[in-house]
């Protein structure tokens, strides 16, 4: 704060902004995707004060998922790993990417970590990972049965990937 007092500032209102967000969706079992966006991306910001430009961030979401119904905070678990055991461990230049697609009668969500040299840490960083994981597969369970589907692998040498398969639900 010392030093840049603009950017703390910026991340400081981003900051806000993020916990208002969160705390409008946390108790909800159930969001618009949108909101569940919104969320990652207020997070992803204020990661991007604290990396600078070591990440990139892409969303690529059909317009047609933002007003279907997701679980609360089903993805923060999942982009804060990538955060935690991708990018951050990486000194070079880092991408998270965030896709979705309407399949049918299926929500097919993406997450994309990229970074460097991941294939001299793929077993341990996925083991890292596995937890974050097996808590998002025990919630899809709880939620969906087995109608969702769940999986994830290394990108080697650079990243991790995570897939999902919901049921639609529609909010409207």
């Amino acid at each position: 704060m010392q030093f840049d007092v603009e950017r703390a500032n910026r991340t400081l209102e981003q900051l806000a902004d993020y916990i208002r967000a969160v705390m409008e969706v946390h108790r909800q079992e159930w969001i618009f995707f949108a909101n569940e966006i919104k969320c990652i991306d207020l997070y992803l910001r204020i990661e991007g004060q604290r990396l600078g430009d070591r990440l990139h961030k892409t969303f690529d979401i059909a317009d047609n998922c933002r007003e279907l119904l997701v679980p609360g905070l089903l993805l923060q678990p999942l982009v804060e790993a990538a955060m935690r055991f991708g990018v951050e461990f990486f000194d070079g230049a880092n991408e998270i990417t965030l896709s979705a697609r309407q399949d049918g009668t299926r929500l097919q969500i993406e997450l994309v970590d990229l970074g460097q040299d991941f294939a001299a840490e793929t077993e341990s960083t996925l083991v890292k990972r596995k937890p974050v994981y097996e808590q998002v597969q025990k919630r899809l369970n709880l939620l969906y049965g087995a109608a969702a589907e769940f999986d994830y692998d290394a990108i080697v040498p650079s990243g991790c990937r995570v897939r999902l398969q919901l049921p639609l639900r529609s909010g409207l």
